[in-house]
């Protein structure tokens, strides 16, 4: 019997409520737009007339298939993020909700009138790098992606959303240090793969069976591409620039202590839609904002040694020193000086609570072991006795 478009999508509405899709009115609507390759607005313009019974049964195939697990909009071939239509295909990642909140928060930082640079890597559908490029009117994007089908669907995006005045593509690999000629970013902005490998089986069917692993996959303990990232391409990244990333639930404070040990400062944890901590973001402090120091004499600490080297710091900046175990916060040049009888080397027995720190404790704390080298955050704070 013949269906209008209203009753088809109703009937699949209902089958997919009850099946348990917690999005059953939006899959719904997709579904029966893409089997009558009509927009969201031509399907409520037609929405009384008759649909053909090569629609109708398309309709119900592309059901039956999203009810197997495969996601819809690998079955439509689209996606909307932040108000962009982008192209999606198995060889990349679908969008999500959470992520348009990185996007509100990088926007933010950038909005403000001036010409930027700004680095989407393990870019995918290029739906980040996209998503700021279309709301901060002067900034240059590169989306940087390594798999060939994944940049096809970049370049795709690019001209979809009449960007490519603004966008370019190139192949990156995140893993790798950048290459000399990239120059420098005012912001990197990355989603990378954070699944830990052992973890790939227990995923969701609609994400172990259709999303792309190479996309997922972040190592033994999923934090490769932090550390690859954190170490290799802060050297694209402008002092003073903002390296921003989406991270897994639960790797917040790893990512953070790995930012920490090579010289990110400021280091913000915000939390996603649903009140977890899903977004790490750094400044780079290079050449200014915080105080170098080698930890090359930590293993002398424990017997009782007090070999310390300062190689260098910011004048009359407030800052956050910690070495060997001695810890002092708060305090400016001028101040060490008087302290240590105008000699800023000999920091002399300041301690915390009068005691020092147990060196294992500080190891863990700050991501670092002896031989070292980072750059602290100046916004950290300890209480001197």
């Amino acid at each position: 019997m013949a269906t209008t478009y209203n009753n088809l999508y109703r009937d699949l509405r209902t089958e997919l409520r009850r099946a348990g899709d917690e999005e059953a009115t939006q899959s719904a609507r997709e579904l029966v737009c893409a089997a009558a390759a009509k927009t969201r607005e031509e399907l409520v313009r037609d929405g009384s007339l008759y649909a053909s019974p090569e629609v109708e049964r398309s309709a119900y195939s592309l059901c039956a298939r999203h009810l197997a697990g495969e996601p819809v909009a690998y079955l439509i071939g689209e996606w909307e993020f932040y108000g962009l239509g982008l192209d999606i295909s198995p060889a990349v990642l679908i969008p999500r909700p959470d992520t348009e909140v990185l996007v509100q928060t990088v926007v933010h930082e950038l909005d403000s009138g001036a010409d930027c640079r700004v680095l989407d890597l393990c870019a995918g559908s290029g739906c980040i790098g996209l998503a700021v490029a279309s709301q901060v009117l002067r900034s240059r994007v590169l989306l940087g992606e390594w798999d060939e089908e994944a940049l096809k669907v970049c370049r795709q995006n690019i001209r979809r959303n009449d960007l490519t005045g603004r966008v370019v593509s190139l192949q990156l690999d995140a893993r790798e240090k950048p290459p000399a000629h990239l120059g420098e970013f005012d912001c990197i902005v990355s989603n990378p793969p954070y699944i830990p490998d052992g973890d790939i089986a227990g995923l969701d069917p609609s994400v172990r069976d259709y999303e792309p692993h190479l996309a997922l996959k972040g190592g033994v303990d999923g934090l490769d591409f932090y550390r690859a990232i954190c170490d290799g391409w802060r050297e694209a990244l402008r002092p003073g620039g903002r390296l921003y990333f989406e991270v897994g639930i639960g790797q917040a404070d790893d990512v953070l202590r790995i930012m920490r040990a090579v010289g990110f400062g400021d280091i913000e944890v915000l939390p996603d839609l649903n009140a977890n901590g899903h977004f790490t973001l750094g400044e780079n402090l290079a050449d200014h904002g915080g105080l170098q120091v080698s930890f090359y004499a930590l293993k002398h600490a424990t017997e009782g040694k007090k070999q310390k080297k300062l190689l260098g710091f910011t004048p009359e900046q407030r800052f956050f020193i910690a070495y060997s175990g001695v810890w002092a916060a708060n305090i400016t040049e001028k101040e060490i000086r008087s302290r240590t009888k105008s000699d800023p080397h000999a920091l002399g027995e300041w301690r915390v609570n009068g005691a020092l720190p147990h060196i294992d404790m500080w190891y863990d704390a700050f991501g670092v072991k002896p031989g070292d080298k980072m750059y602290l955050p100046k916004n950290e704070r300890l209480e001197l006795w």
